[in-house]
């Protein structure tokens, strides 16, 4: 395992490293985590627009799930970095 993807036990990885550990394993517990850490953030933006609490959701939900396709398919550090800004 390299170090840079799996940091000191009790660390709190950032967000490029659970990316990297997704692209890696493919493990949802990853995306998990970035979605615990910004879903309210995208909520309140999509609420502001939609106005509606249930689209607001759903919004978002699409966003997550074309996030993880996207990182799988895409390839490159900064470049990676700015797509993921793009789709949230």
């Amino acid at each position: 395992m390299s170090p840079a993807l799996w940091p000191a036990p009790g660390a709190s990885p950032t967000d490029l490293e659970l990316v990297e550990r997704y692209k890696a394993t493919r493990d949802p517990v990853h995306l998990g985590t970035l979605f615990e850490r910004y879903t309210h953030l995208a909520l309140g933006l999509r609420l502001r627009y939609l106005r509606n609490r249930e689209d607001a959701e759903d919004a978002v939900m699409e966003v997550y799930e074309r996030l993880t396709k996207a990182l799988l398919e895409h390839r490159g550090g900064a470049a990676r970095e700015h797509r993921v800004e793009q789709l949230t």
